[in-house]
């Protein structure tokens, strides 16, 4: 009589379990059925929000419920990873990091509240793009050269800023310095946005920077571009050299940005957006309009993502340790 009633509890344990888990399946099909928030961690008006406003708009039409852009600026981004990790993971609010949030911080942050791996599902890489070293047009500096002689000259007074402590323009301009054998004022600022905005205004002389901010004012002759970060020069910019051209850095220094969601956030709901966002990315006429910013459009699988982003972070630690950068 007893293994009687233990089967039956153990059997009652289980319906009560399918019960639970069956209404979350038809969640998962169902999706969505109300609003969707894209998170991006930096201020309006970057490359990065760009690009995830264009998202956005495409997603609203292929998913036929409204995809909404929330800026949440902060940390170098990480406030707003910290807390799309904590959402519910039902596909309803999404993270459109970049490079920085997903590789970086793990290694030079020290109270980081999240994990990048842990406690984030990949969807797709959307698009990467090159950094600079910009000067405002004031300064006579032409070349890189000319700039390490203008930051000899005065140890520690010439600013170089970024956009933001623990960024990949951060990790740039202290590698830049390092090779350079110079020192500069490290000038952090919540995203590339208002850093670009400054170096126009001469708030600041000069910046590591994405080119996707800052490529049409490169070309209205606001700013002035002394090098790319990449190993080759890029089609936007082909008069502008690659710092190892310049004699300096020869390793690659690019920014990438994506898609993610909470982890545990249901496969079908994974599949079905990055589904969707490689079918927009492959529209010509969005691609370009992406290119127009100074992208290179990616796309690709979940499992893809996920192993650039474990990649990476070791090649960003190796950086850390290397140039000494540390959270100002």
């Amino acid at each position: 009589m007893r293994t009687f009633h233990s089967v039956g509890r153990r059997g009652l344990g289980a319906i009560a379990v399918a019960g639970l888990l069956l209404p979350a399946a038809a969640r998962a099909q169902a999706w969505p059925t109300k609003p969707i928030r894209v998170i991006v961690p930096f201020a309006p008006g970057g490359g990065t929000d760009v690009v995830a406003r264009i998202l956005a708009e495409q997603l609203t039409q292929k998913l036929g419920q409204t995809v909404l852009v929330e800026n949440r600026a902060g940390a170098n981004g990480n406030l707003a990873a910290a807390f799309v990790a904590k959402s519910e993971p039902d596909g309803y609010t999404l993270l459109f990091p970049n490079t920085s949030i997903m590789t970086i911080a793990p290694s030079i942050y020290t109270n980081l509240t999240f994990d990048p791996v842990r406690d984030f599902a990949p969807i797709v890489r959307v698009g990467e793009v090159p950094a600079l070293i910009l000067v405002n047009p004031q300064v006579p500096a032409f070349t890189i050269k000319e700039l390490v002689a203008l930051a000899a000259a005065k140890p520690g007074a010439m600013a170089l800023a970024s956009g933001g402590s623990g960024s990949v323009s951060h990790l740039t301009g202290e590698m830049f310095k390092l090779a350079a054998k110079i020192k500069m004022l490290h000038v952090p600022y919540k995203g590339n946005a208002p850093q670009i905005a400054d170096i126009v205004s001469n708030q600041v002389p000069a910046g590591v920077a994405d080119l996707s901010g800052s490529l049409p004012l490169i070309r209205a002759g606001k700013l002035r571009a002394l090098a790319i970060t990449t190993k080759t020069r890029s089609s936007f910019l082909p008069d502008v050299p690659t710092l190892g051209e310049s004699g300096l850095l020869t390793y690659e220094a690019s920014v990438w940005i994506g898609m993610v969601a909470p982890a545990a956030t249901p496969a079908p709901v994974i599949q079905r957006l990055d589904k969707a966002i490689n079918d927009i990315l492959a529209d010509k006429a969005i691609s370009e309009r992406i290119q127009e910013l100074g992208f290179v459009v990616l796309g690709g699988t979940p499992a893809e993502f996920a192993q650039r982003i474990v990649d990476e972070t070791k090649h960003w630690k190796e950086i850390v340790v290397t140039s000494g950068a540390t959270i100002e």
